[in-house]
């Protein structure tokens, strides 16, 4: 792949296909979402640490300037954040840990829990990174993965149907209501 397709991948938000050796056996569908959901997260909340010339741990960013692209920052990026997901349950991934848990000497975690929108991001990125190379991004964070047998291969839990949409209420009494308000003529 030529350095300008590079570029202009990662300018169009799109990581390429293959990242590197290293993320090999990933779902490269997956590493397209990494420049504008998951780089902005490790680069907003991860980077001041391990993007230093110095950090001693295995979870080592390159620091990615804002508003500029750097295709092997990004790369090398996304192969380290593969490297801490958990194939069997991305769900107990140490990438997605680490995000909950105060480390390093910091007083507080990164993220204060799951439901916080940046950690949805690198929770649906971690569960499709680890499904099989082409599948399509989920519309729902899956499952643990069933193990594999000598004698039935692996198989991804299903995708969770969408959520049941609340029923209408049938007096509601504040007139203000968005409900009642617009079934007014």
């Amino acid at each position: 792949m030529n350095s300008s397709y590079l570029l202009l991948a990662v300018l169009l938000g799109q990581a390429p296909a293959s990242p590197g050796p290293d993320a090999a056996g990933y779902n490269g569908e997956s590493f397209k979402m990494f420049p504008a959901k998951v780089q902005p997260v490790l680069s907003n909340l991860c980077a001041n640490c391990h993007a230093k010339p110095d950090h001693a741990s295995g979870f080592k960013l390159a620091r990615v300037a804002e508003g500029y692209a750097n295709p092997r920052a990004i790369g090398q990026n996304v192969r380290a954040a593969a490297a801490f997901l958990t194939r069997d349950d991305p769900a107990s991934s140490p990438l997605l840990a680490k995000a909950l848990t105060a480390h390093g000497g910091a007083k507080e975690a990164p993220l204060s829990g799951r439901g916080h929108p940046a950690y949805k991001n690198l929770e649906l990125w971690a569960a499709w990174a680890v499904m099989p190379e082409g599948s399509p991004q989920p519309q729902a964070i899956p499952g643990p993965v069933a193990k594999a047998t000598a004698s039935e291969p692996a198989r991804l839990p299903p995708i969770a149907a969408e959520p049941a949409k609340p029923e209408a209420k049938e007096n509601p009494h504040d007139p203000f209501d968005p409900e009642t308000f617009n079934r007014q003529p």
